[in-house]
């Protein structure tokens, strides 16, 4: 890190110090640092992978079926015959992991450099008094939400990636546009009939998804993408699902964001945006490339606003919204 780099730091620590980013619940501000030397090119899967967002895991825990039965336990059984209940669900998840254990099967002899995904946020604790302690969701004792991720490369130049999504995800999150590459579109047609036999393979397939600290649910509905390399295709599929959104940054309040589910008429706290006026001039000061990016599918969101220093690293801040 060079000192100009240090020197904006300290500057900007010291202008968040007291100052809480205001939704449905107050949370403080974070200093975010992206070291190139030591992270690597700044982008949306090793951004995820770093923060803990997007974890590695087995195949043979593809499905979660221990973490799924735990926590179903734990929040859904029927209260009138428990035992009988539990056994119910135990033998309908059983299906669903050998389910996922076929579909896996089929996937890795038609994909090479096959990998499965957790994809988690974890939650921290509304304290509305203090603006001194973190807002990293890594340090989180719950699970907030989590789903599962599938991806392989069907062909020398075409990565899959199949994921699950809910409802409220139908139509905000177009990828289509932001993600489109000719040199994909001039190779999807030759691969079209491997597609579709994943697909078919993948008709009785069922998820897990945890939002909202409910119960996990069996989430029927897939997502695939396609993309030219690893790291595209995460993108593709997380945009698309709605677990990541990203837009230009104008503002900590967040006015003029434009983003469709999270909070559109900005915060809560219209005394907020005087405190953030400050800021916002530092960061656009030093600071190129400024974005704000959204982790998160439902009600409770990590927010970054970062931007690109003149050597390559992400400079920033992090804090939480809640949005009900």
């Amino acid at each position: 890190m060079t000192p100009e780099s240090q020197h904006f730091l300290e500057e900007l620590k010291a202008a968040i110090e007291g100052v809480l980013f205001v939704t449905a619940g107050n949370y403080p501000l974070n200093v975010f640092v992206w070291n190139f030397e030591e992270d690597g090119e700044f982008n949306t899967s090793k951004f995820l992978q770093r923060q803990r967002y997007l974890a590695p895991i087995e195949a043979a825990d593809f499905f979660g079926l221990d973490e799924y039965l735990d926590n179903y336990q734990h929040w859904g059984v029927s209260s009138l015959n428990p035992s009988v209940h539990m056994a119910e669900k135990k033998e309908r998840a059983l299906m669903y992991a050998q389910r996922a254990d076929k579909f896996l099967n089929f996937l890795s002899s038609h994909a090479v450099e096959f990998s499965t995904y957790r994809v988690v946020k974890y939650d921290l604790p509304i304290d509305n008094e203090t603006s001194d302690r973190s807002v990293d969701h890594r340090l989180g004792s719950k699970t907030y939400e989590s789903s599962r991720l599938v991806i392989g490369k069907v062909s020398d130049s075409v990565w899959l990636a199949v994921s699950s999504y809910e409802d409220w995800n139908d139509i905000e999150y177009e990828t289509d546009e932001k993600f489109s590459s000719a040199g994909l579109q001039q190779v999807t047609h030759q691969i079209d009939e491997r597609l579709q036999s994943i697909r078919e393979a993948s008709r009785d397939l069922v998820f897990i998804r945890r939002n909202c600290y409910d119960a996990h649910d069996e989430a029927k509905k897939l997502i695939f993408e396609v993309a030219n390399s690893k790291a595209a295709v995460i993108d593709r599929v997380l945009y698309g699902n709605g677990f990541i959104r990203t837009c230009d940054f104008d503002s900590l309040s967040l006015q003029g964001e434009g983003m469709s589910i999270a909070c559109p008429e900005g915060l809560a706290d219209d005394d907020s945006y005087e405190k953030f006026v400050p800021i916002d001039k530092l960061m656009k000061s030093y600071l190129t490339n400024l974005k704000t990016i959204f982790v998160g599918t439902h009600s409770v969101f990590d927010v970054y606003f970062v931007g690109q220093d003149f050597a390559g690293n992400w400079l920033g801040l992090s804090t939480i919204a809640v949005w009900i």
